[in-house]
């Protein structure tokens, strides 16, 4: 059990014949436990435990009416009511009493919380006391505070003719274009599909650029197709291997396309096999692709130019030697 510094009480129990004990009561103690703690002391029985806290409550009592008649002169009634049942009470005939022990109790209550309150009132004031004794600066509080002065007209007048004159001089005046928001209502009255629909063309036309773009950036080669002028007639005549024309080259794309080169730009096997080839195309490149799928190997469009120059060089043969046939491989 916590103890204050502050003894409110000292009670003097006679135990026997030979032996008093002093006990002390602190604030904020109840009788009950000090009775009990007493009691397990001396051993004593628990009717003197009853006793005891009948003489401590008694004895706190009277000395809070006391405290009270000090701080205060409002509790008069409350005190004479409390110090009529502040006679002895028997604390084994309670049944028999003709006291309200509740009323008792709630007087007492009154008491106790009047005395808390009066209290930290005092508490309060001292702190507020030194505060001000201690603080330096007093602010000087002006009585008397003036109305708003409300605004005249004519000095409202002179506002709104200052305000005009700022306003005239910005001369810019930016012209809204409406033609955005009429945009955007058409747009939504557009059915989705309908727009998709018109703009087919031009995507599919920007599909086919961006090919084009991408097929040139791999594929840069470009065979040599310019005709040399043999001076020495002597020399054999004999065709150049990379002779093509530009015709030709735009052919030889074709095809190549048509073969589904993957993303390394080579054809292979798979790439051959997956690829959709017309009967004329085939006559045309047929035999390349058989070789393809037969040996499992892949040409770049560089390697399929020369093969399709190798191509078609047997097949001039071929015809020289046999005018008026027509050989499967020749380019038209």
């Amino acid at each position: 059990m916590e103890k204050s510094s502050r003894v409110v009480l000292l009670l003097n129990i006679k135990i026997d014949n030979t032996r008093n004990e002093d006990v002390p009561i602190y604030e904020n103690d109840e009788p009950e436990d000090v009775a009990e703690q007493f009691c397990k002391k001396f051993n004593l029985p628990d009717i003197a435990k009853q006793f005891i806290i009948k003489s401590i409550e008694d004895n706190l009592d009277n000395y809070i009416i006391e405290e009270l008649g000090k701080t205060t002169n409002n509790l008069s009634s409350i005190t004479s009511h409390a110090k009529k049942l502040s006679s002895p009470l028997n604390c084994h005939r309670k049944s028999e009493s003709n006291q309200n022990y509740g009323e008792f109790l709630y007087t007492k209550g009154l008491m106790m919380k009047q005395k808390v309150e009066n209290m930290m009132q005092a508490k309060r004031q001292n702190i507020l006391d030194i505060e001000m004794k201690n603080s330096t600066f007093k602010p000087k509080i002006t009585p008397f505070v003036g109305r708003m002065r409300t605004a005249s007209a004519e000095y409202s007048k002179k506002r709104s003719q200052k305000m005009i004159e700022d306003q005239n001089t910005y001369t810019f005046k930016p012209k809204i274009n409406n033609y955005r928001g009429k945009s955007k209502e058409n747009k939504e009255k557009t059915d989705k599909c309908v727009e998709l629909f018109n703009s087919a063309v031009a995507i599919k036309q920007k599909l086919d650029s961006k090919r084009e773009k991408m097929f040139n950036e791999i594929y840069t080669f470009k065979p040599d197709v310019t005709k040399k002028k043999i001076i020495n007639s002597d020399i054999e005549c004999v065709k150049p291997k990379d002779y093509l024309n530009k015709v030709k080259i735009q052919q030889l794309k074709k095809f190549f396309r048509m073969l589904c080169p993957d993303s390394k730009g080579c054809i292979t096997k798979n790439t051959v096999c997956n690829a959709i080839i017309s009967e004329n195309d085939y006559k045309l490149i047929g035999r390349i692709v058989d070789e393809l799928i037969e040996l499992d190997e892949s040409l770049n469009f560089e390697e399929f130019c020369k093969a399709m120059e190798i191509l078609e060089k047997e097949v001039n043969e071929k015809n020289i030697q046999n005018p008026g046939a027509k050989v499967e491989g020749e380019l038209n």
